[in-house]
């Protein structure tokens, strides 16, 4: 009986190793999936005065040197811009 025993619980080892082994290969694998290469990016802000009192109404303008193209927009009551959907680059 013991013999039978020795080789369940040996048996019952491997298949612990095998699964730990497997979980971990594959816990790794599957974390190269989410990676995402970054194509844009968001530039915001708030454009103020001397005494820092809000600017609403201003003419921003952002240029990407990398590709020579300029994107415009105008701050809203508060001062606050955005630019949203940059691609990646120098400005």
């Amino acid at each position: 009986m013991r013999f039978t025993r020795g080789r369940r619980t040996n048996r019952h080892a491997a298949r612990s190793a095998l699964a730990t082994i497997l979980i971990l290969t594959c816990g790794n694998f599957l974390q190269a999936f989410p990676q995402q290469t970054i194509t844009s990016a968001a530039l915001s802000g708030r454009i103020e005065d001397a005494r820092g009192e809000s600017v609403s109404g201003a003419d921003i303008s952002v240029t990407n040197i990398d590709q020579n193209r300029t994107w415009e927009t105008t701050s809203d009551n508060e001062g606050r811009y955005r630019f949203p959907y940059l691609p990646v680059g120098a400005y």
